[in-house]
């Protein structure tokens, strides 16, 4: 769950718009960073600072391949005060960065995963997300719990079927 530091250069590259979307979103949520999307297309896309006469600014187009992004330039220089309570803190941001913990413990309460994204990420989020973000994650594992229930039958016939004094209930 720990964040990485996160670092840009002209001339990276990403396999898709896709992927460089999530990075640059993980990118503002660590920098606290609130960005304009100036363009944002499957073949370029161009993210600037909201904040007034701040000149942070990246640029990024396909290559020939038509899939991998690269990005054409960037101005690093970040002058605006850090944000903390950022809106690129989406629930579905927030779900990938929860992934295992809460199907590892579902009972977690929403203030410790408020006190685990502060620590980790110095992103501060509402309440409303946090649960919605958490229920989600309890959703997808309803979702498994289910299709491996549905497997249960199948392996109680195999089970009598391979030990023929053996007993499965269900």
């Amino acid at each position: 769950m720990v964040g990485s530091d996160i670092q840009f250069q002209v001339g990276d590259t990403h396999n898709s718009v896709k992927s460089l979307r999530a990075v640059l979103r993980d990118y503002v949520v660590q920098e606290g960073i609130m960005f304009d999307r100036v363009k944002n297309e499957p073949t370029r896309l161009t993210y600037l600072c909201k904040g007034e006469g701040c000149p942070w600014r990246i640029h990024a187009s396909s290559m020939i391949d038509g899939g991998t992004m690269k990005i054409e330039t960037y101005n690093s220089i970040h002058e605006c005060r850090k944000v903390y309570n950022n809106v690129e803190a989406r629930v579905k941001w927030i779900t990938g960065k929860l992934e295992g913990l809460v199907k590892s413990n579902p009972d977690i309460k929403i203030g410790v995963i408020s006190n685990l994204l502060r620590e980790n990420f110095k992103v501060m989020v509402d309440i409303q997300r946090l649960d919605m973000a958490k229920k989600r994650e309890l959703q997808g594992l309803a979702k498994d719990h289910a299709e491996y229930f549905k497997h249960l039958r199948k392996y109680a016939y195999i089970v009598q079927h391979c030990n023929p004094c053996s007993v499965a209930y269900i």
